[in-house]
């Protein structure tokens, strides 16, 4: 991540719309979109965060999906419509971070080439994600799906014949969110069914 972080700041001060100030606001909000669009269109895969490590660089394909994301970012932030005047105050805010959501930049062909299935890593790179590691990214996941589409998933599969008992009961604990959140377990397991469901060909995942 602190890779990634330095490769924004990097990015961010070569484009030609900076004009030298709030770059940690950019970059920070250029990470978060990215990684709310790999959530929500990623279809169950993540950034190779391992593979970034090892090389001690980021992918082109990474590179150009961050210059995209922090363009509009920008725009965002510096929008003359924006609810506050002082940038820094208004990006702050939680209307900042929506509308920032809601010019979401797709995810390009090369991206998702680069992405991973962290579901099959787990158990065919014995030791590269640790079980702690990989239940904190299952949460986090798991809570950045938005209820709807729980629930959509739940009766897909359940009209494809794709989700036996506890599979439906766990997409329904789901859609409980945020009153009920699942444990660290749960969420694991969770993910899982949605993964295995999107490659089945679930194709109704909401923005």
């Amino acid at each position: 991540m602190a890779i990634l972080f330095r490769h924004a700041e990097h990015l961010v001060k070569q484009q030609p719309w900076y004009t030298g100030a709030y770059r940690p606001n950019i970059v920070t909000y250029t990470l978060a979109v990215l990684q709310f669009t790999i959530l929500k269109s990623g279809k169950g895969r993540q950034l190779d965060l391992e593979a970034i490590w090892n090389a001690q660089a980021v992918p082109p394909a990474v590179s150009s999906q961050m210059i995209a994301i922090a363009g509009t970012v920008f725009n965002v932030l510096t929008s003359p419509s924006r609810g506050k005047t002082n940038v820094t105050e208004w990006a702050k805010s939680e209307a900042c971070w929506e509308r920032a959501r809601e010019v979401v930049v797709p995810l390009s062909d090369a991206i998702l080439n680069e992405m991973v299935d962290p579901i099959a890593k787990r158990y065919t790179d014995a030791g590269a994600l640790s079980q702690i590691g990989y239940g904190v990214f299952a949460r986090t996941a798991v809570l950045g799906v938005n209820t709807e589409e729980w629930e959509l998933l739940r009766e897909w599969g359940g009209q494809k014949a794709l989700l036996d008992a506890k599979d439906a009961a766990l997409l329904r604990t789901a859609s409980r969110l945020p009153k009920f959140v699942p444990s660290v377990r749960e969420c694991e397991r969770i993910w899982a069914v949605r993964s295995r469901l999107i490659k089945h060909g679930f194709g109704a995942v909401k923005p």
